[in-house]
C-alpha cells in the first residue's frame, strides 16, 4: 500500500467528518439483525467511518498504515467514545486480529472493508485471505471495493492485471472473482450488490461492489 501517498492525502483532507453511505448501510444490517459483534477497520483513513460505527454503540478498532493519520485520529477520541473506539497503526492484511481485546464485549468480530479491498496488491490479498483462513473469531465480512466495471479503470499506468497506478495505486476488483475467494475461505455470501449510486459524489459515480459474508 502507498504510505507516502496516504499520508500526503489525510494532511491535505482532515476534516472528512461525514460517514460513507456504506458505514450507514452495515450499522443498518447490524442493528436490523440483532447482531451484537466488534468491528476492526482495515484501513480506516482518518476514522470518519470508524467514528460514525462508534457513536452507535459498536466496538471498532481503526487500523492504518499511516502512522501520521493514527496519531490525528486518537487525539479525538473522547472519554465517552474511548470504551467503543480505538485506533492502531497497523497493516490490516497481517495484524493478528484474534489477539486483540475488547473493552467489556464478546469475543467475535468482523472485519469492514471500505475502499480498501482493492488498494491492496495480489500478494497483500493472498496474506489477507490466509489471515481470514486462521482466524477463530471472525464471524462477518463487509467489503466495499471498486470493481473493473468503474469509470476510472484504465487510467494511469498500468501495472498488472487490473492494476493501475495514478497518484496511487489500485487493483480493480472482479466481483465474481472475489465472492469464489470469499466462499473458498470458508464464509456463505449475505448479500451482494454491485453497481453505481453507491458513493456517488459531485465529482464521480464509481461502480462497485458490496458484500457482507458471514463465516459459515
Amino acid at each position: 500500500m502507498d504510505s507516502k501517498y496516504w499520508n500526503n492525502f489525510y494532511q491535505s483532507n482532515p476534516d472528512l467528518s461525514k460517514p460513507s453511505a456504506f458505514a450507514e448501510y452495515v450499522v443498518s444490517y447490524l442493528k436490523k439483525n440483532n447482531i451484537h459483534i466488534n468491528l476492526f477497520d482495515a484501513g480506516s483513513g482518518n476514522g470518519r467511518d470508524t467514528n460514525f460505527i462508534a457513536h452507535n454503540q459498536i466496538n471498532i478498532l481503526g487500523l492504518d498504515q499511516s502512522d501520521l493519520v493514527i496519531t490525528e485520529n486518537l487525539k479525538h477520541v473522547n472519554q465517552n467514545m474511548n470504551n467503543f473506539l480505538n485506533y492502531l497503526p497497523a497493516d490490516f492484511t497481517t495484524f493478528n486480529y484474534d489477539n486483540y481485546s475488547f473493552k467489556n464485549s464478546q469475543d467475535f468480530f468482523g472485519l469492514y472493508s471500505r475502499f480498501t479491498w482493492h488498494a491492496i496488491n495480489y500478494d497483500e490479498e493472498k496474506l489477507l485471505l490466509n489471515n481470514i483462513m486462521s482466524l477463530k473469531k471472525l464471524l462477518y465480512l463487509f467489503i466495499e471495493a471498486r470493481t473493473v466495471e468503474d469509470s476510472i479503470y484504465g487510467d494511469g499506468r498500468k501495472v498488472g492485471e487490473h492494476e493501475f497506478v495514478t497518484s496511487h495505486y489500485r487493483r480493480f476488483i472482479e466481483p465474481l472473482d472475489l465472492i469464489k475467494k470469499i466462499k473458498n475461505c470458508g464464509f456463505e455470501i449475505c448479500e451482494f450488490v454491485e453497481g453505481v449510486n453507491f458513493s456517488k459524489t459531485d465529482h464521480e459515480n464509481p461502480h462497485l461492489v458490496r458484500i457482507i459474508a458471514k463465516k459459515k
